[in-house]
């Protein structure tokens, strides 16, 4: 009998190869499509807190900044290579790779770019800006007598210059999060909002419960799955000790590695586990 159940224990081996085989590249293909799902709701979850903190804030949240946050938004969405922009998960690690990458969004570099240039001093730069741009054409105010007769674009045109000196990025990103003290004398004063620093937090969430536990399921379903694609013939079934028949029996431990093992009608493990 001891003969006969060491013959059909090294058939296991072959069972646990076939399993090895359909199990890993199932899965490696199953923990990408849930990463980038996952990546996918996160770029939402990063555009919606984004426009949040826009529409709280004293110049991007009035209805004639709508196109700088239309296109904060698109930066934000953007994809790379078929992936978004700032938001990469590892899937074997199952980390973050890019959690918001302050470069795609923009840099004091690109910021700049959006300046006019003009020989004027930085006073009279701030003077002009909020007098004769800002407080008459989203303020409602009246220009400035020592404005008189100098033509100032409206908010809505140098907006739109703006957005196409910054191209794809959107460096304004910075004084939504940080807000614009110590900036010079800035007008309107922007208060912080932050969105990126919330996001991280929040992505943190996901990663576990949205990515993790939908990991460990999908390790579940894809054993199942294989375990019963596996067609075990006569030579592969094994025998009991005593007498009883013995059947392919799986279960994952607290540490989420599952294993294999020949279990009797009876409850009792046989000799012969293999994991996977």
């Amino acid at each position: 009998m001891l003969e006969e159940l060491e013959r059909r224990l090294a058939a296991l081996s072959e069972v646990s190869g076939q399993l090895e085989e359909h199990w890993e590249p199932i899965l490696q293909g199953v923990k990408r499509d849930i990463a980038r799902d996952v990546e996918g709701e996160l770029v939402e979850l990063l555009v919606r807190l984004a426009e949040g903190s826009m529409l709280s804030s004293s110049e991007y949240g009035h209805e004639q900044a709508g196109p700088l946050r239309d296109h904060l938004k698109n930066n934000l969405s953007s994809y790379v290579d078929g992936r978004p922009a700032h938001v990469r998960i590892n899937e074997e690690s199952e980390t973050f790779t890019t959690l918001f990458d302050p470069d795609y969004a923009g840099t004091p570099a690109d910021f700049d770019q959006g300046k006019y240039p003009s020989s004027a001093r930085p006073e009279q730069r701030l003077f002009g800006w909020k007098y004769g741009i800002y407080m008459p054409s989203v303020e409602g105010g009246w220009v400035s007598s020592r404005l008189k007769g100098k033509d100032y674009p409206t908010y809505a045109a140098v907006i739109e210059r703006r957005i196409g000196d910054y191209k794809k990025s959107a460096p304004y990103w910075y004084f939504i999060e940080y807000g614009n003290a110590g900036q010079g004398a800035p007008y309107p004063t922007v208060a912080p909002n932050p969105f990126i620093s919330r996001f991280r937090d929040e992505a943190e969430y996901y990663i576990e419960f949205m990515f993790r536990e939908r990991i460990r399921k999908a390790k579940d379903l894809v054993t199942k799955s294989v375990l019963d694609s596996i067609k075990m013939d006569e030579q592969s079934r094994l025998i009991a000790p005593s007498g009883e028949e013995v059947y392919l029996d799986s279960w994952r431990t607290a540490q989420g590695k599952t294993h294999l093992q020949f279990r009797t009608k009876g409850g009792q493990f046989a000799k012969g586990a293999a994991r996977v």
